[in-house]
């Protein structure tokens, strides 16, 4: 399990129903998403996209070197 205190992380929710909130994270979230789906093996959004391609076979990376 993640230690957010270790790390000297706080979390805080950000208020129902107030989409305008926290734009930022939502920026960056959705530009790393992105580049994640262009690496060779992405799993894509849904089984229906991602068709007959073979995720675990084209895999550049393993799930530890992504995380790093």
């Amino acid at each position: 399990m993640f230690d957010y205190e270790q790390h000297g992380i706080d979390l805080g929710y950000r208020p129902l129903a107030r989409p305008h909130y926290c734009g930022i994270v939502e920026r960056i979230l959705g530009t790393v998403m992105t580049q994640v789906h262009e690496l060779h093996g992405t799993t894509f959004s849904n089984p229906t996209e991602r068709g007959s391609y073979d995720s675990k076979g084209t895999a550049g990376l393993t799930l530890r070197e992504l995380e790093r």
